[in-house]
């Protein structure tokens, strides 16, 4: 079903000139005009995770 939710606000109109956006891979959408690049929350996030490797590990305390 699809009740027009985007829960991954991906892009379909370029911010710069207006294009329409498409999809290329791992949430990475290039506009047809201009060639911008833009990504959706998952390109964020592997974006995100790619820049910053080592850091977000997750830390626990050792059991007492």
């Amino acid at each position: 079903m699809d009740f027009g939710i985007d829960i991954y606000n991906r892009p379909s109109v370029c911010s710069h000139c207006g294009g329409k956006m498409v999809f290329v891979g791992v949430g990475e959408y290039n506009c047809e005009k201009c060639k911008s690049k833009e990504f959706d929350d998952y390109g964020k996030v592997r974006n995100y995770i790619e820049e910053h490797k080592g850091k977000c590990e997750v830390y626990a305390a050792p059991f007492a």
